[in-house]
């Protein structure tokens, strides 16, 4: 899911990000970081992804590896 996708069922789901992040226990800025790609942290992936009823890695996919 891209970033903004994320961003809107959350708040779809729970109103305010904020909420969300305090719901899950952790801060606001932590959880727009795991959203928006800054930080890969798997306790808040997988809280968005069960939020989302969504397996993690339909939420956050990996990019294809460049490697041959």
């Amino acid at each position: 899911m891209e970033p903004l996708d994320i961003n809107y069922q959350l708040k779809k789901r729970f109103g305010r990000l904020v909420d969300f992040a305090a719901h899950i226990g952790v801060s606001k800025v932590s959880l727009c970081q795991v959203v928006y790609g800054v930080r890969k942290t798997p306790k808040i992936r997988q809280a968005i992804a069960q939020a989302l009823e969504m397996p993690v890695e339909q939420v956050f996919p990996e990019p294809p590896s460049l490697s041959a």
